[in-house]
């Protein structure tokens, strides 16, 4: 899927292929990494080796605390890479923040971001269509 291909939300995380960066805060608190996997696996995805080719899914948490690859924008290595991979293959990954992981695990949809050229860390991607819960998406 390309960027111009992306409605803007994520509905599912079935089919897809997952990465985490951050800090994940769910349902009020924080999320470890091993139940991050099994929700993910849980709702049909599968979770990607660090830094794979095969992400189609990039939840990025909190970041503060963390040695960042590009301090300027606030990028972990992983942001940076996923960055790469759309820039150098074309290949459009959605990211999604730890709201939009805690909705997909209510059975909501979550908005999928860009990453910004400079300053700041994530850009919300206008929806392409009126979103309907449970109809498309990306």
């Amino acid at each position: 899927m390309t960027a111009d291909e992306c409605s803007g939300w994520v509905v599912t995380l079935s089919g897809e292929t997952v990465l985490y960066t951050g800090t994940a805060y769910v349902d009020g608190g924080h999320m470890e990494r091993r139940t991050l996997r099994t929700h993910t696996r849980r709702l049909g995805g599968s979770v990607a080796p660090d830094r794979s080719r095969a992400v189609t899914v990039l939840v990025h948490g909190d970041l503060g605390g963390r040695r960042l690859t590009d301090p300027e924008r606030g990028y972990s290595q992983k942001l940076v890479f996923v960055e790469r991979l759309m820039r150098e293959r074309g290949q459009h990954v959605h990211v999604i923040d730890d709201r939009g992981f805690e909705n997909l695990l209510h059975g909501l949809s979550a908005r999928c971001h860009r990453l910004r050229e400079s300053g700041g860390s994530l850009l919300a991607v206008p929806a392409a269509v009126q979103h309907v819960p449970g109809m498309g998406g990306c």
